[in-house]
């Protein structure tokens, strides 16, 4: 039964690390983007 519950707890905590890494993956593709579109409407506002 404790062998059961230990692998259940690290189960839990590596689905947890995934998630931080999902997360972090989403936040920075999300923060490339916009600096990119931030980088498009100054050089496009640097024509006009």
């Amino acid at each position: 039964m404790a062998i059961k519950k230990i692998a259940k707890e690290r189960e839990v905590k590596i689905r947890s690390e995934n998630l931080d890494d999902a997360w972090l993956s989403v936040m920075t593709s999300l923060n490339l983007k916009i600096i990119t579109s931030a980088r498009s409407l100054k050089l496009v506002s640097s024509f006009v």
